[in-house]
């Protein structure tokens, strides 16, 4: 006798949330996609020099989801891995008042490190101790 496997309950349907009204909120999927990648060990990098954004993983390989979920999300986690990984802030945003005035929208705090895209630490130098 064999025994299937049960998929697990998936609330994943944006219109559920209309049900319970102000009660929940939604979650924002960039935050869910790096929870994501942290469960399974994965880290993200970006190149320079090619332009290119990697994810890479600490096992034997990566889920389809990892590499199909980054291209949905390209622009923001670009920007994401710019300010994290090499430390470039994005330019306040201005904006022109009726009455010639400039209006210059900082950035938001960032106190939550939880939303910032898990990112591969370079690895500490290494001193000999000869010659």
């Amino acid at each position: 006798m064999t025994q299937r496997k049960s998929r697990g309950l998936k609330l994943s349907d944006p219109r559920q949330l209309d049900l319970f009204g102000e009660q929940l909120e939604t979650d924002d999927p960039v935050a869910a996609y790096y929870r994501r990648l942290r469960k399974i060990g994965a880290t993200l990098t970006l190149n320079l020099a090619e332009k290119g954004i990697y994810v890479i993983s600490a096992g034997s390989g990566l889920p389809h989801w990892a590499v199909r979920d980054l291209r949905l999300f390209r622009d923001r986690v670009h920007a994401d891995l710019l300010r994290v990984e090499h430390g470039v802030e994005p330019a306040p945003m201005t904006e022109q008042l009726a009455g010639g005035a400039t209006l210059h929208r900082l950035p938001n705090h960032r106190a939550q490190q939880r939303l910032d895209p898990p990112v591969r630490r370079p690895a500490p130098p290494r001193h000999s101790l000869g010659a």
